[in-house]
């Protein structure tokens, strides 16, 4: 008996495993290729398209280890030109007065008893004031006249006393000449002499000041004493009232 070979030619081969291939190719294309399909270290910089990765691709070390390093501070820039005026602002509140309370206390035509010598023993009490407790701004001032004829020629002192406080002042030396006396209003109508003096005196509490007239020659001597007088005047301001 004759076998039968049969010869399958080339081509009829090749369409059909082209078949075979198109036919099956929707199942390949579902299975996409992911992370576990790769083989760890093996996807190299060949394998990565040039400049398709991005800063948000690389781990926060590898930011790190790029950033470069701080530069230098950069000079001062100029100064800025200035700024127009602002508006002026709306006027405040007038504050309240720091004065709590004023007084005047005047004395007129009081001998000046002694020159020279001891202040201490000497001086003449012109007058007393009466004061609350509390912080007074003062000023004492004594209008010196001659009310004895005599060649002396004093320094004159007025101060007032107080609070552990001394309010002084002095006159020049009294020049020489005729007594002035004082006209019909006390006042007097020749030849005087004015010392004033200001400060602070603080009372604690309510009390008395004085204030009181003193004189020196240069000598140290007594000439004159009796004969010159005085018209004292103290102004209190208070600024702080009793605590």
């Amino acid at each position: 008996m004759r076998k039968i070979v049969t010869r399958i030619a080339p081509t009829a081969v090749a369409v059909a495993v082209t078949a075979v291939v198109v036919g099956s190719g929707g199942a390949y294309a579902a299975h996409l290729i992911t992370g576990k399909d790769i083989k760890d270290g093996s996807v190299t910089s060949a394998d990565v398209k040039n400049g398709t990765l991005g800063k948000a691709d690389l781990s926060s070390a590898t930011q790190k280890a790029l950033a470069g390093a701080t530069g230098a501070k950069g000079a001062k820039g100029d100064t800025g030109a200035k700024g127009a005026k602002g508006d002026t602002g709306a006027t405040g509140p007038q504050g309240e007065s720091g004065v709590v309370a004023t007084d005047t206390a005047s004395f007129k035509n009081v001998t000046v008893e002694a020159l020279g010598g001891s202040w201490s023993t000497g001086h003449t009490t012109v007058g007393t004031v009466d004061l609350d407790a509390g912080t007074y701004l003062v000023a004492v001032t004594g209008d010196f006249y001659k009310a004895a004829d005599t060649d002396a020629t004093p320094v004159l002192q007025i101060q007032l006393n107080g609070a552990d406080t001394q309010v002084t002042a002095y006159t020049a030396a009294f020049p020489t000449g005729s007594v002035s006396g004082v006209d019909d209003d006390n006042n007097p109508s020749g030849l005087e002499q004015t010392a004033s003096g200001y400060g602070i005196i603080t009372l604690d509490e309510a009390g008395s000041v004085s204030i009181d007239a003193f004189g020196y020659n240069g000598d140290r001597g007594s000439e004159g004493s009796g004969d010159f007088a005085v018209n004292a005047t103290a102004d209190f301001v208070q600024v702080t009232p009793a605590s």
